[in-house]
């Protein structure tokens, strides 16, 4: 939280300086204070109804009770059932409200049946799936991303990893400048600063020489980020800007339903996929404490249809509009060759049963022979997952992780290090990157990788709309095996991890509350 404020300070100066006497201070105030107006008022009429109306506190028990069958049927893990069941139990027959305010799939079904729909609508244009001439693990993943997702292997597509936002960013912004038809921009935050300002200075540009320009935020990640004179800004300069789940309602229901995707596409040729934000911490332009270190990657070729193909969907659903979707899509088609790198973008949200990142990365972790490397600044998943990671460890497998130093939520770190000192007993190598903060989410074995926007924590691998990249490629391998090396030589693995007996106490409270984050 630290870095947070400092950030937020840093922006505070720059908004004066590029805009003037203007600050989104009062419209961050104005919306805490409208949600916490709401939840006092929730709660004050839930104290006067059952105070006043015996049969209201027997109704609300009976909905609580309907939400105890609701956590049971619909939870997608056993950690997440019993924390909200303990959660209901002790609520004193107010629970379903939190469970209603708390964006589960199961209260938000016009929402999803928008999302599905829109999925459906789009179905047509997706590849016809062609087995790849791969090992048996990429075979088996790109088999399970068809079948559960419609996400097809894609051949012979260009990839660039990149160690650093900074980099990232430089060939983005690069790209962005050739541009000839549209943008389409998806970010689970915007933030003011500089990096803001020069993607709005060149979107501006391409915008008033005929390139369409659309550019999606989530309305929770970005609160408090970004000012409406940026937006306005933005707006001005022909970016068509369209906000997912607005916090702000009569009533906010979804506030945990979050667009957490990283995707940029341009011309339907080029596509970027990341774990960072469009925020100055990710380039490191904030004087904060520690530096910055996430990952990325650049697709050229057919590949981009299917990066195309899911922010379109997003868009419909947040414009309310029916995209003319042919007019966006490549042309080229590729076809499998022996010996061909696969490569396949993938997305997971809840208009998809089951959580696609999840079974990604644990299809990745439990089919590693040799090693397995994993960049994550979260490690809160579910336990049958962290017992994946163990079981290889145990089993003779090069484990490592690598794990931020300077966090940014406490209440997480806990029970990161918690879970960190759990894996280090069987026998995983866990590394802090030295005075940062890593922020990539990179999966790398001997056989394959993937890089995306999931966090290994059950928000993302259940709540939240996310995307990633799978891969073979030998070249993207042996870059994302030399990032990890370098920070391997710089740092050494930790035998133990120091924590003191309140830090242990909260991080198994957090445990039990984690599900429900």
């Amino acid at each position: 939280m630290r870095r947070k404020r400092e950030c937020v300070k840093q922006r505070k100066n720059i908004r004066v300086k590029t805009y003037g006497k203007i600050s989104g201070t009062a419209t961050v105030l104005s919306t805490y204070i409208l949600l916490a107006l709401q939840a006092v008022l929730i709660l004050s009429a839930y104290a006067v109804a059952a105070y006043f109306c015996k049969i209201f506190f027997f109704v609300s028990l009976g909905l609580t009770a309907l939400c105890c069958v609701l956590a049971v049927a619909f939870k997608k893990t056993v950690n997440a059932k019993i924390s909200w069941l303990v959660l209901l139990i002790l609520s004193c027959g107010s629970g379903y409200i939190i469970y209603f305010l708390a964006a589960e799939p199961v209260c938000l079904f016009i929402r999803l049946k928008k999302h599905k729909a829109a999925f459906m609508r789009t179905r047509k244009f997706n590849k016809q799936f062609i087995e790849p001439d791969a090992p048996t693990a990429v075979k088996d993943i790109c088999n399970y991303l068809y079948s559960s997702a419609d996400c097809p292997p894609y051949f012979g597509a260009g990839l660039k990893y990149f160690s650093s936002a900074t980099d990232f960013f430089e060939d983005f912004f690069n790209r962005l400048e050739s541009a000839e038809k549209f943008i389409f921009i998806e970010f689970f935050i915007i933030a003011d600063g500089k990096l803001l300002q020069r993607l709005t200075d060149i979107l501006s540009r391409k915008a008033s020489a005929g390139v369409e320009v659309r550019l999606i935020y989530d309305g929770v990640g970005s609160l408090g980020t970004v000012s409406p004179k940026a937006i306005n800004r933005l707006k001005k300069g022909g970016v068509n800007l369209k906000k997912f789940a607005p916090p702000v309602s009569l009533f906010s229901f979804g506030l945990n339903f979050r667009d957490h995707r990283k995707i940029v596409v341009v011309d339907g040729q080029t596509s970027y996929v990341c774990g960072c934000n469009i925020a100055d911490e990710c380039v490191n332009a904030c004087n904060v404490k520690g530096e910055w270190k996430d990952a990325g990657i650049r697709l050229d070729g057919e590949c981009t249809d299917a990066l195309t193909l899911a922010f379109i969907r997003q868009w419909d659903v947040c414009a309310k509009t029916k995209t003319a979707t042919k007019n966006y899509l490549a042309t080229q088609t590729d076809v499998a060759q022996e010996n061909c790198a696969v490569t396949v973008p993938y997305f997971s949200g809840p208009e998809y049963d089951g959580s696609i990142c999840r079974e990604v990365y644990l299809e990745m972790i439990k089919s590693a022979q040799k090693k397995l490397y994993i960049f994550t600044p979260y490690l809160a998943p579910d336990k049958a997952f962290l017992k994946a990671i163990k079981s290889k460890a145990k089993s003779g497998v090069d484990v490592r992780l690598v794990l931020p130093t300077v966090p940014d939520w406490k209440f997480l770190y806990y029970v990161t290090l918690s879970n960190a000192q759990s894996l280090i007993k069987s026998g995983a190598k866990i590394y802090f990157a030295e005075n940062a903060f890593a922020h990539g989410k990179v999966i790398l074995s001997e056989a394959c990788a993937s890089v995306g926007s999931a966090n290994l924590d059950m928000r993302s691998f259940n709540l939240e709309y996310d995307n990633g990249v799978f891969t073979n490629d030998t070249q993207v391998l042996n870059d994302i095996e030399e990032d990890f090396n370098s920070v391997f030589s710089a740092n050494s693995p930790v035998n133990k991890i120091k924590r003191n007996p309140i830090k242990k106490l909260a991080a198994q409270i957090l445990k039990l509350v984690a599900p429900l984050m």
